[in-house]
């Protein structure tokens, strides 16, 4: 009966390392695709340039709200929207 028992104990840790492990690692996952998704993709911003003049100035519009801005030296980004 005694080898039974350990029999039985020895699968039941086996099987619960194996779970630990399966949990870690979509523990890993999901860290990593929530790092990803703050750090890397998708930016904010689309950016274009447009020209004015025969200068080339760069824009970036927000994908969210839609605002777009301009980049002016000496002024950093400015919005192009009439308040």
């Amino acid at each position: 009966i005694n080898w039974i028992t350990y029999y039985f104990n020895f699968f039941a840790i086996i099987k619960k390392r194996e779970m630990m492990n399966k949990n870690t690692l979509i523990f890993i996952i999901i860290i990593f695709v929530i790092l990803f998704a703050y750090y890397v993709w998708p930016t904010p911003y689309i950016y274009m340039s447009t020209e004015w003049r025969g200068n080339t100035f760069p824009l970036r519009v927000n994908r969210i709200t839609d605002e777009t801005e301009i980049f002016i030296i000496g002024g950093g980004w400015t919005s192009t929207s009439k308040k």
